[in-house]
């Protein structure tokens, strides 16, 4: 038996699943001297923004692609996605400002090592930052730098809109032409493997994105209801922790439709892993998955390590974590 996929308008598994890949991103980061200091899911936990890639696909073809049939349909569409995720970019971005300020007025840094406006903030990268085109071949990750992804997301939702506009029925051919033209510029041409950012973001982006579209068709179709039960949700799982081990060679190119091969399973909701995934603590997790994305560089990881360098020289004893 299928679950409805829908609880207050969401899907609660798939949102569930967002936050679990939001907290992994943030292990990744939070290269603290740990036991799962340098494990396969630590070290390759990047790989999980493509995962909110498709998933953005999905949810947005899922609630927006019958609604976008006329070019006036685009402007409250980009407007509430501009919403979404601009204020919570612009008010990090605005505290690492005031940061580095303080350090300007305290002169913190001028001794030794980087003082105010170093790497990776300069002036001269924040209005980028401000018009979320930071991530779009400008410039080098720079401020907060997981809101590359927020950069990328952002334009491939204007993307996404314009050819629905423009394609109209054709719109899944052409998402599944654009994912084979990403699938292969980032496996053989770019990098040769999925880990780009800054430079060729928007075309990682779109190959999640697009791919998560055409896994919402299907969906909606009633074309993966064969693919729901506790077998198929257990085999994924296993698919996504045997795709990590690809790390950044040209076989990471996989670990898009992996994922996306996750969000069919777990639509349906049709098994045990699904139903743990409804379990209260998980579903805030999911609900808090953007801030907790986007704080968690300068909060966490920044903040975290400052606390150690106190006790480290207070106590007179060292450190064995780096960022």
């Amino acid at each position: 038996m299928t679950a409805s996929p829908e609880r207050k308008g969401h899907l609660v598994a798939l949102d569930s699943l967002r936050g679990i890949c939001a907290t992994i991103v943030v292990v990744h980061h939070f290269n603290v001297a740990s036991h799962l200091y340098g494990s396969t899911i630590q070290r390759n936990g990047w790989m999980f923004v493509d995962f909110f890639f498709a998933l953005s696909g999905f949810v947005i073809y899922y609630s927006y692609a019958h609604r976008l049939t006329e070019w006036r349909s685009c402007v409250p569409f980009m407007i509430k996605r501009f919403g979404r995720v601009w204020p919570l970019h612009v008010l990090i971005l605005t505290v690492l400002i005031a940061a580095e300020v303080a350090k300007s007025v305290t002169g913190y840094g001028a001794g030794g090592g980087h003082g105010a406006f170093g790497p990776q903030m300069e002036v001269g990268t924040i209005l980028p930052n401000l018009l979320l085109i930071q991530a779009l071949g400008f410039d080098q990750p720079s401020w907060n730098q997981p809101a590359w992804s927020i950069s990328v997301e952002f334009w491939t939702y204007g993307i996404f809109a314009t050819l629905a506009v423009l394609a109209g029925r054709r719109l899944i051919p052409v998402a599944t032409a654009i994912v084979i033209v990403c699938a292969v510029l980032i496996g053989a041409v770019f990098e040769q493997h999925l880990d780009v950012s800054s430079d060729y973001g928007i075309v990682r982006c779109l190959y999640g994105f697009m791919l998560g579209t055409c896994v919402a068709n299907a969906f909606r179709r009633g074309w993966l209801k064969p693919l729901a039960g506790t077998v198929a949700e257990v085999a994924v799982t296993l698919a996504t922790v045997a795709i990590l081990f690809a790390g950044n060679s040209a076989w990471s190119v996989l670990a898009t439709p992996v994922f996306a091969l996750a969000i069919a399973v777990f639509a349906n909701e049709g098994g045990v892993v699904s139903r743990a995934l409804h379990a209260h603590p998980i579903e805030r997790l999911g609900l808090w998955s953007y801030s907790i994305y986007m704080i968690h560089i300068p909060l966490i990881i920044i903040g975290f390590n400052r606390v150690l360098t106190v006790l480290a020289t207070r106590t007179g004893g060292g450190r064995k974590d780096h960022v």
